[in-house]
């Protein structure tokens, strides 16, 4: 469930700072939304790893063996990357 939140969240955030973009004429601001998804991505995804203090104290579910976070944080990461990079150009006229 934790995996289908982020994904709204993250779509949601980049939704935002689309319609700011349009908004304002500035593209540059969606470019700033996928350094945005990427940060909450990353920390929606891996929180219980990093609100515990030890591994050891690690509930079982978030072990690395049947821990699912890297399969949805990665590619919220890989787009936030690529809308970060290239998301001010949709701006432009060619």
């Amino acid at each position: 469930m934790r995996h289908w939140l982020t994904v709204i969240v993250c779509a949601a955030t980049i939704a935002g700072f689309a319609i700011l973009s349009a908004l304002n004429s500035d593209w540059s601001w969606f470019s700033r939304g996928g350094s945005v998804i990427i940060v909450v991505a990353l920390v929606m995804e891996y929180w219980p790893i990093l609100s515990t203090r030890s591994v050891a104290d690690m509930p079982f579910y978030a072990q690395q063996g049947t821990h699912t976070a890297t399969r949805f944080a990665v590619p919220i990461a890989c787009v936030g990357t690529l809308i970060w990079g290239f998301g001010d150009l949709l701006g432009k006229s060619c």
